[in-house]
């Protein structure tokens, strides 16, 4: 079994552009449709 590790990042220069949000529904789609487990990072600060 091949596995490979995949890095996504969003940025934005403003605050409150809803990129939490948007990687939370990003990952909970992934997570339906590749029925895989996957490690989320939000370091806000």
């Amino acid at each position: 079994m091949n596995k490979e590790t995949l890095f996504i990042a969003f940025s934005t220069q403003r605050g409150g552009m809803g990129k939490t949000t948007f990687t939370v529904f990003l990952f909970f789609w992934f997570h339906l449709l590749l029925i895989a487990f996957f490690i989320v990072l939000l370091p806000d600060f």
